[in-house]
């Protein structure tokens, strides 16, 4: 029998080694044992698919993905960096 699980957990956590498979089988159906065999490069891609997916269901998180692809950019955009000199030139 096991024993009773408290509300608040008392020392040491345990940790999931295998959520990041979890999230990948929800994603694609491919079971923990087709997932071992993928190859690096096509887990990776279906991971990050996976996490795009699950963040893009809410709006918290299509928020934080809106923010992290701003962050991504590198080039400027040059309409609102013309448009922000502008501002401040008549102001």
């Amino acid at each position: 029998m096991l024993p009773p699980v408290s509300a608040e957990p008392e020392g040491k956590q345990y940790s999931v080694s295998t959520s990041d498979f979890k999230l990948i089988h929800d994603y694609s159906g491919l079971n923990f044992a087709e997932i071992w065999q993928l190859r690096l490069f096509t887990y990776c891609l279906l991971l990050r698919d996976a996490f795009i997916s699950v963040l893009s269901q809410t709006e918290e998180g299509t928020a934080m993905l809106a923010k992290a692809w701003t962050l991504e950019q590198t080039e400027p955009v040059l309409t609102d960096l013309k448009s922000e000199a502008i501002t401040i030139y008549e102001q």
